[in-house]
């Protein structure tokens, strides 16, 4: 089974966004930059992970934003909106979530937030107490995942942030 994990990609500044529109952070969009950075990131993953079985957010704009992006580059694949990959859920609670969307010949694609998302990782990959990964926006891991007796585990495969992908697509040219 697999797993891959996707942060939102780049949101309006938290703090501007709160200045200027008086609104909560969970309708923080994402930038224009953002959206075309992940653009990039989306159509390379979509050369890379396959099959997808499902893509699950959080209710945020800029992760429903996020999934929609990678949602254009696997059109048969439904988006699900989900409150447990919001930053303030209980790392188990999200594990059990994930547990039950897994295939055993299907991708399924989580969206989500920093620092829950390194903290979730970091529990997956048995690093328990501490988080020593980060995801940079619009960074994605990809996970070998196993259930045995109702315990998960995992292996990590690889993890890519945006630059990454753009500076190999620079020198494929």
């Amino acid at each position: 089974m697999k797993l891959l994990m996707v942060r939102h990609a780049k949101a309006f500044d938290r703090a501007l966004w709160q200045q200027m529109h008086q609104k909560p952070d969970i309708e923080r969009p994402l930038t224009d930059e953002g959206v075309k950075s992940f653009t990039k990131v989306a159509k390379w993953l979509s050369t890379f992970v396959q099959p997808v079985h499902l893509i699950v957010c959080s209710p945020s704009v800029r992760t429903k934003q996020t999934s929609e992006i990678l949602h254009q580059f696997y059109p048969q694949v439904n988006v699900q909106v989900d409150d447990v990959f919001l930053q303030q859920t209980p790392i188990e609670q999200t594990v059990q979530k994930i547990q039950e969307h897994l295939t055993q010949s299907q991708v399924l694609v989580v969206v989500g937030h920093e620092n829950h998302f390194s903290n979730l990782l970091s529990y997956l990959l048995g690093i328990h107490g501490s988080n020593h990964v980060r995801f940079k926006k619009g960074g994605c891991a990809l996970l070998d995942v196993k259930i045995e007796n109702e315990k998960i585990f995992s292996k990590l495969v690889w993890m890519i942030t945006p630059k990454l992908i753009a500076s190999m697509k620079a020198k494929k040219v």
